[in-house]
């Protein structure tokens, strides 16, 4: 792979348009929250993985970190929690793809399960499959993906933005120094307080792939 395909491998990790429409309702005081998630959570760890990929440059990722520091039993039960929380976490996004696609085709079908199902199985099959051939594949996809499902539309959702603005319609969000700091007296700033740690999840996932990129 190429450092820029494991760039696109990470923003596919962490970036998601998914969570906009709630972002938008808290206005400025979404950006603070993202600064500072970033701040105490993204860059660390994104550090701490770039020193650990180099300090044990071998195949495995978390196994490999925490057998090296603890043992291979705490090795197993670190990439086992992985696993586990992709195995929760994917069937949940997928369903929530099927359903907004449903919309496309036909909105009844947001309420058919076996459709839902099929769609979760189908998707999650054929993931598998083009992995089987090794990074080199499944980098490409996660490239075209990333640009064509999270960059483009996001470059898409901001040049509407500017052209809603610049034909003189009003902004929607209060634009102030005031609006920019949150209200910690509300749950809803918590709620999103704490959402911006699982948007920042999974930075740590590509340094596994370092030995198989050129130049890392």
């Amino acid at each position: 792979m190429t450092v820029f395909q494991l760039a696109m491998i990470n923003v596919a990790m962490v970036a998601s348009l998914q969570g906009l429409a709630t972002m938008a309702e808290y206005g400025l005081a979404a950006i603070f929250f993202f600064v500072v998630g970033a701040a105490v959570f993204l860059l660390p760890t994104a550090f701490v993985a770039a020193e650990l990929a180099t300090g044990w440059p071998k195949r495995g990722g978390v196994f490999i970190w925490v057998k090296e520091a603890l043992g291979p039993r705490w090795g197993f039960l670190a990439v086992w929690l992985q696993w586990f929380q992709n195995v929760v976490w994917y069937p949940a996004v997928l369903s929530f793809a099927a359903v907004t696609f449903a919309f496309v085709i036909n909105p009844e079908l947001a309420e058919n399960k076996v459709y839902a199902v099929a769609v979760i199985l189908a998707v999650c099959w054929a993931a598998t499959a083009v992995n089987f051939p090794g990074m080199r594949v499944s980098g490409w996809i996660s490239t075209v993906g990333v640009i064509g499902g999270t960059l483009g539309p996001a470059a898409l959702i901001v040049l509407f933005a500017l052209i809603w603005l610049a034909v003189g319609d009003p902004s929607q969000i209060h634009l102030s120094e005031k609006a920019f700091f949150p209200d910690f007296g509300k749950m809803s700033g918590i709620v999103l307080a704490a959402s911006t740690r699982v948007y920042f999840a999974g930075m740590e996932v590509s340094a596994a792939h370092a030995q198989e990129v050129k130049d890392p």
